[in-house]
């Protein structure tokens, strides 16, 4: 791995000791923003348990690349995929197509301009005597690169003042030290007894300290605070001077319009403001990220700007009350920048003694306290969008599709289950139907081919069930998903070393044998007739010894081909898993994906949990000869976590239809709870008591299994029979659901899935009974109450439900289900326009593909009233109506 810190490497090479410093100084400032600069090199990354994650240096999504966020090693990354790493300035170069040996200087000149920074370039000794202005440090907390104090210890120090005095206009032009980054980088870190920071009673925030003789407009600079100001890439654009008498000076020729200052971390709720001091007012209040436009006319293009780059956070506006002047411009603009993004307004409230003079939240501060600022901005109110052509728009009519999740009976899980469930559920803050429908198919699998059970004289089913849960990306299925599968995992791992053994013994018995085998063979050749008879019927004998290589102790796959699960299976004695807590590549798998020939690879899916023989004939090769290989019985269970758009794909193959998999798929829509999962303090860790008995429950299963019989030879197989009352339950579940399939009636649309639902019953309640008892699975024969059956039955009442539901989404538009997304992003954004490009950049996820899937959704939403056609540009007029009873106000955690 290349690190420029290595004097042998490449680009090092050559460099003066004033040069590698410099480069040095680049690589602490981009240490201290590194999340920034991979966000700006690479927007498909993603940050993950503190490191960022890419596809490639290409910026292609993924997650093959990893980059180090913090710590000694931040900025080296690592691309998985193709074995290359370095550094963050070699990182840089490939993101920019850059040749590090013959781009060096070019590289770090733009890497120094991002910054914002002024740095001399970095040649090949003899080095040019570098600018005494280009020296970079970092400043970790506010984003940007103050430069350490050069005159000496005393940390309030500046840099030499600027040589001859020059005064600056409007129309001046810039020389080399004047520009942005040349200024600030000469300034040192402002000292928080500046005048002007102690009369408006709030912290520097990232400012520096001006020291020279430059003159703006008539205002002498020496002694001013500087505020940089940024682009949306973070670039630093302009520089704002304030007097200790608090006058303001832009730097002339410098770019204003949208350029912006950044107080504070990222939160949930964002606040733009005026000034700096009213903008450090309100973070100080409330602890949220506040961002400083300057003046009111840059309110709205900043907050377009945030709004673009954060479009699912809440913005707020706190405006100044300029009522001493004409218009109110402080409210007016504020007004009109929260309108034009949907956002919210806050207006200090002075209350009815109102002094003369105060307009702003700095001045509410001084007077009533940052309690009063705290009160202001949770009041904050979302502007109203104008309705002077209400009457213009039609009434808007809801999608056909419903959204309404069936409530998951937690009740009718057994004691074990529901425990496990429910502290997962509170672990994770996730709907309780995640973990238990895993907790279902992890005790499905465990339990196997151990036990069976007997729906009615001569109908025997394994319990093999294809469990779907549909959730949206950040619902946290991971987490979910391996907690509740911790058991199967633990007992693979018990059993690994005793496997290892196995397979070790196996293979030296093998050898053994082929060596016999050789050693026979090589005599029958030389052998008479009669001599070779005897040596082909020992050979024979000795062949038949061979032992099978033991299959890996491994219950489940989370990504397979049908080929290699049909090997899985066989190995398994016919019974295996395929589950996933992230199943796109699954259900990929059953659309075909891997299969060739355009057919799908559903049919081991089918017989595996049908429970119908699968057999595989081939020709075989000279070595292996034929090979004739069968599955008597499998037992397969699938269970998967998966987003509902790859959902909504597997059912709308009419293949996949016919076959009558779909049918037999249980799945669940767990409720979301994004937005409603807050942390509260010392808040308890998973509660591993809670979790106990279902991980006991599940290895007793497993263990159970391997029981042997003594009269056979085989395995024990434990047989469930329905007792008096639940064979009766049965019989009148299945007379409801021969009745409700018929013309007319409420299932005869879904007869397909209608059609498996007593047999789906019939499985679930041999999981309940056996988690109920789990000794019953060491016993020969055992009977299900009525009881159990009830609770079978409410449990497929809701899988059937929410079956029907997602099979006539399926069945509608694609673009209805996409519609509903766009309608709750407009009225969550609050945008009373938007282009065809910002629903492909900042749209609802998953993005649409293409503008024509964009102009088929509004199309449809258009019909619907939600919208119209802009005429003045490439986008769409959001009908007002829309955000009726949305959103009124925000709400401010304490700090």
């Amino acid at each position: 791995m290349m690190d420029f810190n290595q004097p042998g490497s490449p680009a090092n090479a050559g460099l003066s000791p004033e040069a590698r410093h410099n480069v040095e100084r680049l690589k602490e400032c981009m240490r201290g923003r590194m999340e920034s600069v991979l966000s700006y090199l690479l927007p498909a990354g993603k940050v993950r348990s503190g490191k960022f994650y890419v596809g490639d240096v290409q910026g292609n999504p993924g997650d093959s690349m990893v980059v180090e966020l913090t710590g000694p090693k931040a900025g080296m990354w690592y691309d998985h995929a193709t074995g290359q790493g370095s550094d963050i300035i070699n990182l840089w170069a490939a993101v920019r197509h850059l040749d590090t040996r013959r781009d060096f200087p070019k590289i770090l000149d733009e890497i120094a301009s991002w910054l914002g920074e002024a740095t001399s370039p970095v040649r090949s000794q003899p080095a040019a005597k570098p600018d005494r202005h280009s020296p970079l440090g970092t400043h970790k907390d506010h984003g940007f690169c103050p430069q350490r104090s050069t005159a000496g210890s005393n940390p309030g120090a500046c840099a030499a003042p600027l040589p001859g005095q020059q005064t600056l206009d409007k129309t001046a032009q810039t020389t080399p030290k004047h520009t942005p980054g040349g200024i600030w980088a000469a300034c040192a870190p402002a000292p928080a007894d500046h005048a002007y920071l102690q009369r408006k009673v709030v912290q520097a925030f990232g400012l520096r300290l001006y020291r020279g003789p430059l003159v703006i407009a008539g205002m002498a600079c020496n002694g001013a605070l500087v505020v940089p100001l940024v682009d949306a890439t973070g670039k630093l654009v302009t520089l704002q001077f304030i007097s200790p008498g608090g006058d303001k000076r832009f730097l002339p020729g410098c770019p204003k319009k949208g350029a912006f200052h950044v107080i504070g971390s990222l939160t949930e709720i964002i606040v733009i403001a005026e000034g700096f001091a009213t903008a450090a007012s309100v973070h100080q209040a409330t602890g949220y990220q506040t961002i400083v436009a300057v003046d009111a006319g840059n309110l709205q293009p900043v907050d377009e700007t945030v709004r673009e780059q954060h479009p699912h956070h809440t913005i707020v506006i706190a405006a100044d009350d300029d009522i001493h002047i004409v218009g109110n411009p402080g409210r007016s603009k504020a007004e009109e920048a929260a309108r034009s993004i949907g956002g919210f307004l806050a207006l200090p409230d002075f209350g009815s003694n109102r002094p003369d003079g105060v307009t702003d939240f700095n001045d509410l501060a001084q007077l009533h306290g940052q309690g009063a600022v705290k009160k202001c901005i949770g009041g904050a109110q979302r502007v109203p969008v104008s309705t002077a052509n209400d009457n213009d728009w039609p009434e808007i009519t809801h999608s056909t599709v419903s959204d309404t999740s069936e409530p998951f009976p937690i009740d009718t899980l057994p004691t074990v289950l529901r425990d496990a469930a429910m502290e997962i559920a509170r672990f994770t803050k996730t709907d309780v139907a995640s973990a238990a429908v895993v907790g279902l198919s992890v005790a499905a699998t465990a339990i196997g081919k151990g036990a069976r059970v007997e729906e009615k004289s001569g109908l025997l089913h394994n319990p093999a069930m294809f469990f779907i849960a549909s959730l949206d990306s950040g619902e946290r299925k991971t987490p979910v998903f391996q907690n509740m599968t911790y058991p199967l995992e633990q007992w693979a791992k018990a059993q690994e070393e005793h496997h290892v053994r196995e397979v070790a013994r196996a293979q030296a018995e093998n050898a053994v044998i082929d060596g016999l085998l050789g050693s026979m063979k090589r005599q029958a050749l030389k052998a008479s007739n009669g001599e070779r008879e005897i040596l082909v019927s020992r050979m024979a004998e000795e062949a038949s010894k061979r032992k099978e290589i033991p299959a890996s102790p491994r219950l489940f796959t989370s990504d397979v081909t049908e080929e290699k699960l049909f090997q899985k299976l066989h190995a398994h004695g016919g019974e295996f898993a395929v589950m996933s807590g992230e199943g796109r590549q699954v259900i990929d798998a059953i659309l075909g994906r891997y299969s060739g020939g355009n057919r799908t690879g559903d049919g081991i899916y089918l017989a595996g949990i049908s429970g119908d023989t699968i057999c595989r004939d081939r020709v075989g090769n000279e070595k292996s000869g034929p090979e004739d290989l069968a599955i008597i019985q499998p037992c397969l269970n699938v269970c998967i976590m998966v987003q509902p758009d790859k959902f909504m794909e597997l059912l709308r193959n009419p293949v996949l239809t016919e076959s009558g998999l779909v049918a037999r798929i249980l799945p669940v829509s767990p409720a979301s709870m994004v937005g409603s999962r807050f942390e509260e303090p010392d808040e308890q860790g998973l509660n591993e008591y809670a979790m106990e008995g279902y991980n006991r429950t599940i290895g007793r299963f497993l263990n159970a299994k391997r029981l042997i019989d003594p009269m056979t030879g085989g395995r024990k197989v434990h047989l469930a029979v329905l007792g008096a009352g639940a064979k009766e339950a049965r019989r009148q579940w299945h007379n409801i659901i021969e009745r409700e399939m018929g013309v007319g009636h409420e299932l005869e649309k879904c007869r397909d899935i209608a059609a498996k639902s007593v047999t789906q019953t019939v499985k679930i309640a041999l999981v309940l009974h056996l988690l109920e008892n789990p000794d019953y699975l060491l016993t020969e024969r055992s009977e299900i109450s009525l009881a159990t059956w009830k609770g079978a039955q409410r449990l497929i009442e809701m899988f059937l439900a929410t079956a029907i539901r997602f099979r006539e989404s399926a069945q509608t538009v694609a673009c209805e289900l996409a519609s509903d997304r766009i309608v709750e992003w407009l009225q969550i954004t609050g945008r009373q326009t938007v282009s065809n490009r910002e629903v492909l950049r900042v749209g609802p996820r998953p993005r649409m593909k293409n503008i024509n899937e964009v102009n088929e959704i509004f199309d449809e939403l258009q019909d619907r009233g939600v919208v119209r056609k802009d005429p003045s540009r490439n986008g769409w007029l959001v009908n007002p109506g829309l955000f009726k009873g949305v959103i009124a106000t925000v709400a401010v955690s304490p700090i």
